[in-house]
């Protein structure tokens, strides 16, 4: 979808909202944004103001996945607590499945400013946020436990939260949707089984090149098409979080689902920096306080759901293949990706991130 969509269709949203600054002369996309909303109403804001002195905006969150995966779960919790603390000033409007795009556009009308927040994964942002291929290395935790303390940790955080800052965006909260998993048509019974295996990857080069070392013929396809892709055999496989798998009826176009668990799945939110640098200050700190209680939720809600994601995909007809059942598999695969240290230290050109990321997963696998 274009941005002049994205404009036209966040503009139709709030042309029905009540918005301070909707006479607002505009920019280059239309009037729709917080940034664009929240600057001129704050400047005859009384210092030191109630609530109710604070201007009525309307801001808005998009996403890739559809309004049952984690990720909405996220947005909607994010949309309750922001118009509850804002007493009603806020209105947060959800636009799950692509509605506004694909990803790459999202980013862009994120930097901006057409759009308040994005919810992505941090593997899709690499082409913005270089800093972020950091997740692309693969089999790197035996558990979400291990994943969440490395990614948690201060140095890691700190370079992290500075690369979104120099690509004009805010990471304002990291979660995570547990582990990316294979599914796929063809029967896997050991690592030579990749071998050969047409299957669906970001657009994302770190993430080809690992897919690559394991023998397979990794192809590119932006999400919204990757159901028809499965479906007309295109691809014979994908990989993708266990409630992406569900809640999209992969199950329909896939027969096998495997726990390879290869890439931890990252939930983050970001702002536009200009978008969150124009807010009065009380909006900020709503929204650094929103974010803190929702990554906590998210984590619950992940690690609460994920059974059940597994067991609807079984339900369904497809056929789990427990890698931790096939004798040197992980050892074996992981062997095959080292090589990924090095591609990922040049694209990420951060050693002080990749150094500190190392360094906290193995303080997280001796705990």
């Amino acid at each position: 979808m274009k941005k002049r969509t994205l404009a036209t269709i966040l503009t139709a949203a709030l042309l029905g909202c009540s918005l301070c600054a909707c006479g607002s002369a505009g920019g280059s996309s239309a009037a729709t944004t917080a940034a664009a909303a929240a600057a001129p109403a704050a400047e005859g804001q009384a210092e030191g103001g109630s609530a109710a002195d604070l201007p009525k905006m309307t801001l808005s969150i998009g996403h890739n996945n559809n309004s049952d995966s984690l990720m909405n779960y996220v947005a909607e919790q994010m949309k309750a607590k922001l118009e509850e603390k804002s007493g009603g000033n806020l209105t947060v409007n959800i636009y799950p499945s692509g509605q506004l795009g694909s990803e790459s556009d999202m980013v862009t009308s994120c930097q901006e400013g057409d759009l308040t927040f994005l919810i992505s994964g941090l593997h899709a942002l690499v082409n913005n946020v270089p800093e972020t291929s950091i997740v692309n290395l693969p089999f790197m935790f035996d558990n979400v436990e291990q994943a969440r303390k490395t990614f948690a940790d201060e140095t890691v955080r700190k370079e992290l939260n500075a690369g979104f800052e120099k690509s004009n965006m805010k990471l304002v909260l990291l979660a995570d949707q547990g582990f990316r998993c294979l599914s796929t048509n063809k029967e896997i019974t050991g690592p030579d089984s990749f071998k050969g295996l047409n299957i669906r990857t970001l657009t994302n080069q770190d993430q080809v090149e690992a897919w690559k070392m394991l023998g397979t013929n990794p192809t590119p396809i932006d999400f919204s098409e990757l159901y028809l892709s499965l479906q007309q055999g295109v691809i014979d496989s994908q990989e993708n979080p266990y409630d992406i798998i569900d809640t999209n009826k992969f199950y329909e176009v896939q027969k096998y689902f495997t726990n390879s668990n290869h890439i931890y799945h990252t939930i983050s939110v970001n702002i536009g920096t200009s978008t969150y640098d124009s807010m009065p200050a009380e909006y900020q700190q709503m929204i650094d306080e929103t974010c803190a209680e929702v990554e906590q939720m998210a984590f619950d809600e992940c690690d609460e759901k994920l059974d059940g994601y597994k067991n609807n995909l079984i339900n369904n007809g497809m056929e789990f293949i427990d890698f931790d059942q096939i004798d040197g598999m992980r050892e074996t695969l992981a062997e095959r990706t080292s090589g990924m240290i090095d591609i990922v230290r040049k694209t990420v050109n951060n050693d002080v991130l990749v150094d500190a990321f190392l360094a906290a997963a193995e303080k997280a696998k001796a705990e």
